[in-house]
């Protein structure tokens, strides 16, 4: 991922598709399906650009650690 985003009040996770990543693997890697991707960028097809940046729905998951503190 390259970073979050919020779009219409939804946060997301940006992702920069890579050379021989399919839209598939994407949902899998973010645990969300094809159709949310598809949704989320307004798109219907799986063809994918190298390069292009996609909306890809957060879901936060046990994995995601939040650390806190004072930089005092």
């Amino acid at each position: 991922s390259i970073g979050l985003a919020r779009k219409n009040n939804r946060l997301y996770v940006l992702h920069r598709v890579e050379k021989s990543e399919t839209l598939q693997a994407i949902a899998k890697k973010y645990g969300v399906s094809a159709d949310d991707i598809r949704n989320a960028n307004l798109s219907q097809s799986d063809k994918l650009d190298i390069g292009a940046v996609l909306y890809v729905p957060y879901k936060k998951s046990r994995k995601d650690v939040y650390v806190s503190y004072d930089a005092e």
